[in-house]
């Protein structure tokens, strides 16, 4: 991600084609997620600058977060408490 926005060009030359913050390509690079639209207008950006870039060359495709199981507690012993005598 970051590759990909340093070929580019500066932070606010991106930002101000993508009509967004200053700030925002970095949060892009934090949370390493682009919107579609954004991503097209990137791709567009990158031909108006004469930029022949294969994206393949810059993301890598990740498996999807699978959530794991939820564990099952036990209910609540009835009865006697363990150290109940009586």
């Amino acid at each position: 991600m970051t590759k990909f926005l340093s070929v580019l060009g500066t932070v606010g030359e991106i930002a101000n084609w993508c009509g967004v913050a200053r700030t925002a390509p970095y949060g892009w690079t934090r949370r390493q997620y682009i919107g579609s639209t954004t991503m097209a207008k990137l791709v567009e950006f990158s031909k108006l600058k004469r930029l022949d870039l294969d994206m393949n060359d810059f993301f890598v495709r990740r498996e999807p977060y699978v959530r794991p199981p939820e564990k099952k507690y036990k209910p609540a012993r009835k009865g006697r408490k363990r150290n109940d005598r009586g």
